[in-house]
């Protein structure tokens, strides 16, 4: 029994990932939000991190 109660929270999960994947894809195909490049977002980090040193 808990194989069947395992597999239905794993279904549960796999569908709100599913939802959560499409809405992310919605949003970079309408340009409510952009993709950034690992370089730009480690130079944001960084100087955010240095801002909040003050």
């Amino acid at each position: 029994m808990e194989t069947v109660e395992a597999d239905s929270g794993q279904n549960e999960v796999d569908a709100a990932w599913d939802l959560e994947t499409a809405k992310r894809i919605d949003d970079i195909r309408s340009g409510k939000v952009a993709m950034m490049t690992w370089d730009e977002m480690k130079a944001e980090l960084e100087a955010d991190r240095v801002a909040r040193r003050g």
